[in-house]
C-alpha cells in the first residue's frame, strides 16, 4: 500500500511540474540545434520508436512520405500545443510540426 501511495504521489508531482520545458501556447521559440520534426503526433511516436532502434531505413520511408523532416539551428516557430516532452510549433511557412522540447529554446 505504501508503494502504491508513493507511486501515486510521484505521478501527481510529475503532472504538476513543467514537463514541457516551460513552453507556453503562443510563445516564440528557436531551434537550438538540427533535429527531426514529425508532421503529426502519431508520426512523432513512430519516429521516436525508429530513432531508438536506429532504424534508418524506416526513417527514410517516413521522410519519403513527408511524415518527418529536418529543422535547422535558428529556425523559428510559435508554440501551438504543449505535451509531455514535445511541442507542436507553427513554422514561418505555416506548417505545424511536432518537435522534442530538448531542441527548442
Amino acid at each position: 500500500m505504501k508503494k502504491l501511495f508513493l507511486a501515486f504521489f510521484a505521478i501527481l508531482t510529475l503532472s504538476a511540474c513543467s514537463c514541457s520545458g516551460g513552453f507556453k501556447h503562443g510563445q516564440q521559440v528557436t531551434v537550438s540545434e538540427r533535429c527531426i520534426y514529425a508532421s503529426s503526433e502519431g508520426a512523432y511516436d513512430e519516429m521516436t520508436k525508429y530513432c531508438n532502434r536506429r532504424d534508418e531505413a524506416a526513417l527514410e520511408r517516413m521522410d519519403s512520405r513527408g511524415e518527418i523532416g529536418i529543422l535547422y539551428r535558428g529556425d523559428t516557430g510559435v508554440v501551438t500545443e504543449v505535451d509531455f516532452a514535445k511541442v507542436k510549433i507553427r513554422l514561418q511557412d505555416g506548417k505545424e510540426v511536432w518537435v522534442a522540447n530538448d531542441f527548442l529554446k
